[in-house]
């Protein structure tokens, strides 16, 4: 919570309700990587290009669109992204002051996000990492176990909407060699269903997957994690 390191404030923080946070880091951590923004924009610009040539509208709506497309590029890399880095710069330097975190939670972050956050960790040690995203995917089994393997996480509480087996054994195996406790909890206001599918089908899962370096436990309602205003059911502990 500490906004200030040695004399370097983070630019643009707000204390603002969340509807208001127009300026706040996350917003300019969401901007941070702008290169990819350059193919939707160019390929928007040839299909305007594309429409005033076949009806024949003036070739101004062209330029103009052009004109649009290089001005936002230029906003993004000539007023966002210095500010970006600014700020990530004063966030890496406050985890590099600590030796470890207790509990690190991750809530609503996009991939390219997290993935822009992780690079200010540095090698921090993070005890126990709470991840709150949409999806239990390839993607984010992959980051998740980059960082488990780099902050030697002890507790991996994941929540997500959905969970995808396919691989599943892999990621807990892969996990387990790593953290005492990995925790998956679903966010749904459905308790009779796992990841939209019964018991039965998810205990079976849990058999095929148990071996003797892991152990898989299939939960059914009861224990709950509150996140905001988002209620989540245990439904895998491992």
């Amino acid at each position: 919570n500490d906004r200030h390191c040695r004399g370097r404030t983070i630019k643009g923080w707000s204390n603002a309700e969340p509807g208001e946070l127009s300026m706040s880091p996350a917003q300019h951590l969401r901007t941070t990587e702008t290169d990819f923004l350059f193919h939707p924009v160019f390929i928007l610009y040839l299909i305007s290009l594309l429409c005033a040539v076949s009806i024949r509208l003036h070739y101004l709506l062209s330029v103009a669109i052009g004109i649009g497309m290089v001005a936002y590029l230029v906003y993004l890399f000539v007023r966002v992204r210095p500010t970006a880095k600014e700020n990530l710069d004063v966030l890496a330097l406050i985890f590099s002051r600590f030796r470890s975190i207790n509990t690190l939670y991750l809530q609503k972050v996009e991939r390219r996000t997290l993935d822009v956050v992780r690079k200010t960790l540095g090698d921090i040690q993070i005890r126990k990492l709470v991840v709150d995203d949409k999806n239990c995917d390839k993607e984010l089994r992959n980051t998740i176990l980059k960082m488990v393997r780099k902050h030697k996480i002890e507790t991996l509480t994941l929540c997500v909407e959905n969970c995808h087996e396919n691989k599943l054994r892999e990621f807990f195996l892969t996990a387990t060699e790593n953290v005492k406790v990995l925790e998956i909890y679903e966010h749904t206001n459905k308790s009779n269903e796992i990841f939209g599918k019964n018991r039965d089908f998810w205990e079976k899962k849990a058999r095929e997957m148990n071996e003797g370096s892991f152990s898989v436990q299939v939960r059914h309602g009861g224990e709950r994690l509150q996140l905001g205003e988002d209620n989540h059911f245990l439904r895998f502990k491992v």
